[in-house]
């Protein structure tokens, strides 16, 4: 679960470091750790940045891709469930309200 946060950020064309920490909301430090790991697991590539060469472009390698792609259609497939178990309208309103409080919480750190 660690690694969801950095690895479902990387763009289809790449991303860069700097952008990547900042989406994923960890230290470049934290982040650093993460990727080495995807990295050796294969999941994800990197090459440093054409446009500036103290910044490096992570990339999602075929086994990369086909994780997040097999990932994102689990969450569909528990959300749909979900929906039907709870009734759509009741199951939307409560993810409304909990992507509220998040976005109210990021505000609070990010002032």
């Amino acid at each position: 679960m660690a690694y969801m946060p950095v690895i479902m950020n990387i763009d289809l064309n790449g991303t860069n470091n700097n952008d990547l920490a900042k989406r994923s909301k960890v230290s470049k430090q934290a982040m650093s750790k993460v990727v080495k790991e995807l990295q050796q697991s294969g999941y994800i590539s990197s090459k440093t940045d054409t446009n500036d060469k103290r910044s490096v472009i992570f990339t999602l390698t075929k086994k990369g891709k086909d994780f997040i792609m097999c990932a994102r259609a689990c969450v569909n497939e528990i959300m749909s469930e979900y929906r039907k178990e709870f009734g759509k309208k009741n199951y939307d309103d409560l993810l409304y309200k909990l992507v509220s409080i998040i976005e109210y919480n990021d505000k609070r750190l990010n002032g």
